[in-house]
């Protein structure tokens, strides 16, 4: 059995990239450069 804090942990930190990945691609649509990465 996996222990839950460290896969709550895991689970938190996955959600704070994706957080972060949004942030990025919105900040550079704002921007005008236009989203090529985006999937």
């Amino acid at each position: 059995m996996p222990d839950p804090a460290a896969a709550k942990s895991l689970q938190s930190a996955r959600t704070d990239l994706l957080l972060r990945d949004k942030c990025r691609v919105a900040a550079e649509h704002i921007r005008g450069r236009g989203v090529t990465e985006f999937s």
